[in-house]
Parts: structure tokens; C-alpha cells; sequence
């Protein structure tokens, strides 16, 4: 009823913000919502404010200002609206560019203070949902292959080797050749050389080995 209500572009924003996995800034939301009618690009952060003030979408405050999210009921809403509107596919691969983007901008410092964590921490599950669509797809193996490979990166410098691991694993399984596959099986083999458990570290080198005689 409260959707029916909207007008199209106030529809449009809360149906595509149903991507986003955890809650999202005004800015996350213009970079992937940009250039896509009816919700003009000066609009966005206005048709924001009006959705939570109509409570479809709820603020949350931190350091870095407004975020925004979708209770779970109205979120599966959206995302029901977005298959319905068959924009789905449009909008997963515009999560998965800003997702790309967003990694690249957060990089991986040296020293890993408290502001970077914090940051990690709020992107990581956008990170890893916006993988799990493009490694799904064939057509995004590139896409997925440079995310998880960021991703493996990112939870290396945040303290989750077993995440790096994994997720260097993943990237191997993604690779376009012989050649990258074995560059990520060697990170796999150095992230678990970190945690010091079971014989990962070795069957992985041994993997990479394999891959890097094929090329």
C-alpha cells in the first residue's frame, strides 16, 4: 500500500536500493543509481529522505554520517518489485561496479587502524554479496575473479586469513588462465601458512605448482 503510493521515481529508488546488503550512504546510493531514469541524479538523495520519513527506509547514524536501510520485510519487498520490474539483473551488476570501485578506494594500508576497519566492516557484506551474484553468473567471471581476489586482500589486512584464504581459492576457481589461477593459489598458500593449522599451506603450493606447469 505505502509503495503504491509513491510516485514512479520514489518507487524506482526504494525497489534498486534492495540490492544493497547492509546499510548504504546517499552517495553509495547515487554512484549506482546514476544515470538511470525515472530518478534523476539530483533527486536521489532527496527521494532517501522521503522514504525514511515515510518509514520504508530506517537512518542510522555513525561517525560518517546517514546511512540508510530496509527493514528485512520491506527490503525483500523491493527486491520482489525489482524482479517484477525486470531491472534485477541491471541493478546487480551496477552493486557489483560500485562494489569493484569501492574495494579499489578502501585499499589495504600498512598498518590497519581502527577508521579502515571501520570502514571494512561496513562494506565487507556488500563486498561478499555482490561476489556470490557474479561468481553464479558465467558472464561476470572477470568481475568475480577481481573482487574475490580484492576480497582476499581486504580480510588478509582485517585479520580473517581464513577468509583470505577462501576467497583466494575462489578467485583461482574464477581465473581467465593457468597463469592467475596459480598467482592466487600461492596468496591462498601464504594466507594459511598465517594461521598455522592443518596442511592447507602445503596442499595449496602444491596446487599452484600444478597450475604454473600447465602454462
Amino acid at each position: 500500500w505505502s509503495y503504491a503510493l509513491l510516485d514512479e521515481a520514489d518507487r524506482a529508488v526504494l525497489r534498486r536500493v534492495s540490492v544493497f546488503a547492509a546499510p548504504f550512504t546517499a552517495t553509495a546510493a547515487w554512484a549506482m543509481l546514476a544515470g538511470w531514469p525515472p530518478a534523476a541524479d539530483g533527486a536521489i538523495g532527496a527521494a532517501l529522505a522521503r522514504l525514511a520519513d515515510q518509514s520504508l527506509l530506517v537512518t542510522v547514524a555513525d561517525a560518517d554520517g546517514t546511512r540508510y536501510r530496509a527493514l528485512e520485510t520491506v527490503r525483500q519487498y523491493g527486491a520482489a518489485q525489482l524482479d517484477r520490474a525486470d531491472e534485477a539483473d541491471q541493478a546487480s551488476v551496477r552493486h557489483l561496479g560500485w562494489c569493484l570501485g569501492a574495494a579499489t578506494a578502501l585499499g589495504t594500508p600498512d598498518g590497519a587502524g581502527h577508521a579502515w576497519r571501520s570502514a571494512f566492516d561496513q562494506l565487507a557484506d556488500e563486498l561478499r554479496a555482490a561476489l556470490r551474484w557474479a561468481a553464479a553468473r558465467a558472464g561476470r567471471r572477470p568481475e568475480a575473479y577481481r573482487l574475490a581476489i580484492a576480497l582476499a586482500e581486504l580480510t588478509f589486512a582485517r585479520g580473517l586469513p581464513g577468509e583470505s584464504q577462501r576467497r583466494y581459492e575462489q578467485a583461482a576457481g574464477l581465473a581467465a588462465d593457468d597463469a592467475l589461477a596459480a598467482a592466487a593459489l600461492r596468496c591462498a598458500a601464504g594466507a594459511a601458512r598465517s594461521r598455522h593449522v592443518g596442511d592447507d599451506a602445503f596442499r595449496l603450493q602444491l596446487a599452484a605448482a600444478d597450475a604454473a606447469a600447465t602454462t
